[in-house]
């Protein structure tokens, strides 16, 4: 594969530690409702914080295949937050600024006229759109009720 344009190089370097970031993020979650004995969202989150590994490799790899050497990007942790709600906002925020990133690279992509990148970036935005989705549920289930142990019913019932 051709080596990719300065930009999209950037972008997906800075990608890598989005990522990284964003499974912290759901870490930080996970443990907040495992604190709060809310077993459901726990394992959701758990699985979502697996999930952003998973995605934070692959980009890696990608650029590798792509002739790219990536030193992992420093990471800072996301800040503690507490609360079904605001937890809910934050992972909601988190998504929707992930698909932007994904947008953004699949923009310089296209305008380098490298279809390899847009292939995986599209990939990605498919792959957001349901998180974005999921994060809304997540967020209305924990706005409609103060109770913990209502919310991860609804979090049983709707992620299993």
């Amino acid at each position: 594969m051709p080596k990719l344009n300065d930009t999209v190089r950037d972008l997906l370097i800075r990608q890598v530690g989005r990522e990284m970031f964003a499974s912290l993020t759901y870490r930080m979650a996970k443990s907040a409702w495992y604190e709060a004995g809310c077993t459901a969202a726990h394992r959701w989150a758990r699985e979502e914080a697996e999930h952003e590994v998973h995605h934070s490799r692959k980009v890696d790899k990608y650029l590798a295949q792509r002739g790219e050497v990536v030193a992992c990007p420093t990471v800072e942790g996301p800040k503690v937050v507490r609360g079904a709600t605001d937890i809910a906002k934050t992972l909601l925020a988190l998504e929707e600024s992930v698909t932007d990133d994904w947008q953004a690279i699949h923009e310089a992509a296209e305008a380098a006229h490298d279809g390899e990148t847009c292939s995986l970036s599209i990939r990605f935005l498919d792959e957001q759109v349901d998180g974005v989705d999921a994060a809304r549920r997540v967020l209305r289930f924990a706005s409609a009720t103060t109770d913990s142990m209502a919310f991860d019913q609804q979090m049983e019932n709707e992620f299993g």
